[in-house]
């Protein structure tokens, strides 16, 4: 059921959202530049091959990269060709890498976060309910619950990588 798992999709996104904030939205954008780098690596695979074979492939990907070419201070050559892409791959991994770093800094300030709202909870209760209270279910919701949460959280992040490359996969030829 498509509708009820964007239901879940969305649900899960105001819960991250909500501890996060504007920066779920900065992972995403990292994501998708990185994809849209991807298919620009991707489509020059086509003319790359095209000038190493001593032809010109004429599908519209190679016509539109002669275009943009053309508008360069260079002609479009195997040795250009090849070190655009280059520099393609390298933005992109440093993207990649951005988008790593950065996701990992905001699960140890959410990891962070939530310790300390636990305990601030449990500070403030009465004492009569400390008694009541078994230690464990403290110590569990400390040491594995939170973590339960961070890996929900990466796992989260983790979609629209997976649908940008579907995306970048399914379409480019």
């Amino acid at each position: 059921d498509h509708q009820g798992q964007m239901m879940q999709f969305f649900r899960y996104f105001n819960i991250y959202y909500s501890r996060v904030g504007y920066r779920l939205f900065v992972i995403f954008g990292l994501v998708l530049v990185s994809g849209m780098l991807e298919v620009v690596g991707l489509s020059l695979l086509a003319p790359i091959l095209g000038a190493a074979g001593g032809g010109e492939s004429n599908d519209a990907l190679s016509v539109t990269i002669r275009r943009i070419f053309d508008y360069l201070p260079f002609g479009m050559t195997l040795t250009t060709l090849l070190l655009f892409m280059i520099a393609v791959i390298v933005i992109k991994a440093v993207l990649n890498f951005l988008q790593l770093v950065y996701s990992l800094h905001l699960r140890t300030e959410i990891r962070k976060k939530l310790q300390r709202e636990i305990v601030h909870h449990y500070s403030g209760l009465k004492y009569e309910i400390h008694l009541g209270q078994d230690s464990g279910k403290i110590n569990n919701l400390i040491v594995n619950e939170v973590p339960r949460f961070l890996k929900s959280f990466i796992e989260f992040t983790r979609i629209p990588v997976s649908v940008v490359h579907i995306l970048i996969y399914f379409d480019h030829p």
